[in-house]
């Protein structure tokens, strides 16, 4: 553990905060210690002593960071050094002197705690993972008994036993595999994106130091392996293919190497993101449970996937293709500043928006038109009318919270990006009831 003190008279720049600590610096001021440990001890990172107050940057920060500066010197932190915000207002202040401060570094080995590796995952990724896989694996499980009950009738023959086990079993294999792979994939993203997330997400704990690189990198590597082995020993040709290609076109993404890094042309990183949620996860997740099902009954054949699992994937490769513009809408300052080429940097954060709004409201209007057309004169069409009005109010939800948000403002949009993710988790709430 290394201790650096020193103590300095600053004087009080110009419009800085008077008073108590602002909560407002504990980001910038870890991103400037972070600087500092790294440039003296690449593999450490950072505590802070004397600085408690979290929340976002912004011009109260100054007095907070006056004693940072002097700590770090001018050496360190030259003023036309380009960094991050913190590192150039630290250099800023570090010029003015009348007042007597501290501050402390503490530099340790970065240790790898629940909550960082549960951030590294992205929870509201997994989150889409496990319901989009559950949701398809019920589909096939409930197309399976309808299929087996009307075997019986027709043959008039005892009714099957419903394969509970057999259909647990078949969840857990999948949700394991799936879910291994989105931590691959996302943390693999986050290792190749860490400059980049320094500016947009420093609250990830590549970004903010408290996981390394190299473990970021090795937890990605492990998971991709143990997800593979686990789609082989499921026994099923379409979640391996399902898990290989879904890793497949995550690395392709994110991965920095010639030929790859997908995500700086927008129209191949609206392919990855749609191929793996809208038809990978539709269609691989379902012949898995339904190959698996079917064996387990000794059934000689799998029936092929009903018109709802088509609608499915015909409604998430609308709502993937608007994801993957949403995603990008709050990072175009990181994006910019890197060559990251998104959509929203070349057509500008306003009318990527406005354009991802209106294709939504068109596959709501448009699904729930289906829905109910094709309930019409048959047995389910309650059931229809009830999904049918679902779309309707999800998308009155879209609209309602799209006309509040300033597409200038970060934390709007980035909040209406998560509102996007919780429409689609109720998607595929829906989908089990989808009657075509």
């Amino acid at each position: 553990m290394v201790a650096i003190k020193t103590t300095t008279t600053l004087r009080k720049p110009p419009g800085c905060c008077h008073g108590g600590a602002s909560r407002a610096c504990s980001r910038q001021l870890h991103q400037t210690f972070m600087t500092y440990c790294r440039r003296h001890n690449p593999s450490s990172t950072f505590s802070l002593a004397n600085h408690s107050c979290n929340g976002r940057p912004d011009h109260r920060c100054r007095r907070r960071l006056q004693p940072l500066a002097a700590s770090l010197g001018k050496d360190d932190l030259p003023r036309g050094t380009p960094g991050t915000q913190a590192e150039n207002a630290a250099a800023a202040a570090a010029g003015s002197s009348s007042n007597e401060s501290q501050a402390a570094v503490t530099t340790t080995t970065p240790q790898i705690t629940p909550g960082a590796l549960w951030r590294f995952s992205r929870p509201h990724t997994i989150w889409g993972t496990a319901i989009s896989v559950v949701s398809i694996s019920l589909l096939a499980f409930l197309q399976h008994v309808a299929a087996a009950a009307a075997d019986a009738f027709l043959f008039n023959a005892p009714a099957p036993a419903v394969p509970w086990m057999p259909f647990a079993a078949t969840l857990a294999s999948a949700l394991v595999a799936a879910l291994l792979a989105n931590v691959a994939i996302v943390g693999i993203n986050q290792v190749y994106d860490v400059e980049i997330d320094r500016i947009n997400k420093p609250e990830l704990p590549l970004a903010a130091g408290e996981m390394s690189v190299a473990t970021g990198k090795a937890v990605s590597i492990a998971c991709a392996i143990v997800a593979l082995a686990c789609a082989a020993v499921a026994g099923t040709p379409s979640l391996l293919a399902t898990v290989g290609a879904s890793l497949a076109l995550g690395f392709a993404y994110s991965v920095d190497l010639p030929f790859l890094r997908w995500k700086r042309n927008p129209t191949l990183a609206a392919a990855c993101i749609f191929g793996v949620r809208a038809i990978a996860v539709q269609l691989g997740f379902y012949d898995h449970a339904s190959v698996s099902l079917a064996r387990a009954s000794g059934w000689p054949m799998v029936p092929p996937p009903p018109a709802a699992v088509w609608f499915g994937v015909c409604f998430m490769t609308a709502f993937s293709v608007a994801i993957a513009l949403c995603k990008d809408l709050p990072d175009t300052a990181g994006d910019a500043k890197h060559g990251v080429r998104t959509m929203s940097v070349r057509a500008g954060r306003k009318g990527v928006f406005r354009f991802a709004v209106a294709m939504l409201l068109c596959t709501y209007a448009l699904a729930a038109s289906v829905i109910f057309i094709a309930g019409l004169g048959g047995a389910f069409l309650p059931v229809n009318v009830v999904t049918a009005l679902a779309h309707v109010a999800l998308g009155a939800v879209l609209f309602l919270n799209a006309r509040r948000v300033d597409a200038d403002d970060d934390g709007a949009i980035k909040r209406f990006y998560m509102m996007v993710w919780k429409l689609f988790y109720a998607e595929y709430f829906l989908l089990p009831f989808v009657y075509l």
